[in-house]
């Protein structure tokens, strides 16, 4: 409930506090994100290509503890998240090194040929139904999911209001399919309030 809606019986509106607006505290959403992502893409150290399994090859401590240090998780994240893109890219192309992209004479060119990989890759590699080995299936469920944190990240960094409500409708259902119920349910409602009442 809203303080304001607690102080309604005061008589100068300082004091019933309608100057005060609500705000959603984002960085909190992006570190419970980054945890939750932890969480469901830890494995186990002889889980080929899960997390605790890439933390220990990298040597990564502070990750998988009960209190996580969020600068640890997020570079952890964003590492493997980096390696199985470049993989995804280096797969595609058919190339055991990536120099093939300084054949591009211009950006223009350059551009078009990442959209045609980029798009081949979604369309092939994307789709979790093509994919029946288990480490693949993780890979791709992973990219998709670093995405979303990744935009939240960048839209939170900058401040752009609509690509972090769009992610909000996303985070409302990663929380409610995870641990995190209650969260999603405060999502569920600042949602309502942002486009019914606000």
């Amino acid at each position: 409930m809203i303080l304001s809606h607690l102080r309604s019986d005061e008589r100068s509106s300082y004091h019933r506090l309608d100057w005060a607006l609500p705000v959603a505290q984002l960085f909190h959403m992006q570190m419970l994100l980054a945890k939750t992502l932890v969480h469901n893409y830890r494995g186990s150290v002889n889980e080929q290509g899960s997390l605790e399994q890439l933390a220990t090859m990298l040597q990564r401590r502070r990750v998988f503890s009960d209190n996580p240090d969020f600068h640890a998780m997020d570079e952890l994240l964003r590492h493997v998240f980096t390696a199985t893109v470049l993989r995804l890219w280096e797969v595609s192309s058919k190339a055991k090194e990536m120099s093939n992209l300084n054949t591009c004479s211009n950006n223009a060119e350059f551009s078009n040929i990442v959209n045609e990989k980029v798009m081949e890759i979604i369309d092939r590699d994307l789709n979790t139904s093509n994919v029946d080995h288990t480490p693949s299936r993780n890979a791709i469920l992973f990219v998709r999911d670093m995405l979303l944190y990744m935009e939240l990240s960048s839209a939170i960094k900058i401040g752009d209001i609509g690509r972090i409500e769009k992610a909000l409708k996303w985070l409302t259902i990663i929380f409610h399919a995870g641990s995190t119920p209650h969260y999603a349910q405060e999502l569920m409602h600042f949602r309502c309030c942002l486009n019914y009442i606000w």
